[in-house]
């Protein structure tokens, strides 16, 4: 098989009506290159998972079969393409080669566009709940605003705002992530946990280290689609995470209250 060339046809954005079939059910895409495409499926099959594909990709529908790289709650499965044809490969360059032509061209236009919104990770929930229709634009760009002009978590400027309420954002997140809720107020972390993750690190994230067994900790986090936080953490834990969500503003005082304890523990036991 060829080697896929990245100048013609990069990764891109995938666009409304590209979507993939395949046995069992479909999911749109979110974006897609030669190798492989990130499906927006919210039921994923397993890691490593064989699975025929057709691209719906406008009037164009392509055959492959891939395996499946990566599930994550909020980016939905990966695929990586193990098996296409020579001639679906040349339709596919076809095709994304026009995307990245029209693409550059609109950015021609940018100045009589009105400004995207902001796609920064801090804001990456903000947008989630506009698409699912939790928030509306115009309190996603008020908070946008306040947000960047004050700092913090994003969850925390929501509920300043009055855009929607903890336990709003803890049922819709519940919901969206299928993750189970967590009361910070009614648990006692484990000293060993709290040691694996910084103070700084867990008050900047709003993330609260709870418990570790063996090569897993588990965590409460305020915003789930923090990729960043999660990922920072898990590198700084050496561990695998087990994730909860817990309401933003009792989940800071929890992490305030539960390390500044810790700390006063270890200062006695040394």
């Amino acid at each position: 098989m060829n080697a896929p060339n990245r100048r013609v046809a990069p990764r891109i954005q995938a666009r409304s009506g590209q979507y993939a079939s395949f046995p069992g059910g479909a999911a749109p895409i979110r974006d897609l290159s030669l190798e492989g495409a990130m499906l927006d499926d919210r039921d994923p099959l397993p890691v490593q998972s064989p699975i025929r594909l057709e691209l719906h990709l406008g009037q164009e529908t392509l055959p492959c079969s891939g395996v499946v790289t990566r599930c994550e709650p909020d980016s939905g499965m990966a695929v990586r393409f193990v098996e296409v044809q020579p001639t679906v490969r040349a339709q596919l360059r076809s095709y994304l080669t026009r995307l990245v032509t029209t693409e550059n061209r609109d950015k021609l236009n940018v100045s009589e566009r009105k400004p995207a919104a902001p796609a920064s990770a801090s804001h990456r929930l903000g947008e989630l709940l506009v698409r699912r229709g939790y928030l509306t634009a115009d309190q996603l760009e008020t908070a946008v605003v306040q947000h960047d002009r004050h700092g913090g978590l994003f969850t925390s400027t929501l509920v300043r705002l009055g855009a929607a309420s903890e336990e709003d954002l803890v049922r819709w997140l519940c919901k969206e992530y299928r993750l189970p809720i967590i009361d910070v107020t009614g648990v006692a972390p484990m000293s060993q946990a709290l040691a694996r993750v910084p103070y700084e690190m867990a008050e900047r994230h709003a993330i609260l280290p709870l418990g570790i067994d063996d090569s897993t900790l588990t965590v409460a986090i305020a915003d789930p689609s923090n990729l960043d936080g999660l990922n920072e953490v898990k590198f700084c834990s050496g561990c695998s995470l087990r994730i909860g969500i817990s309401p933003t503003l009792t989940l800071e005082h929890a992490i305030a209250q539960f390390y500044g304890a810790n700390a006063k523990m270890t200062r006695a036991a040394s």
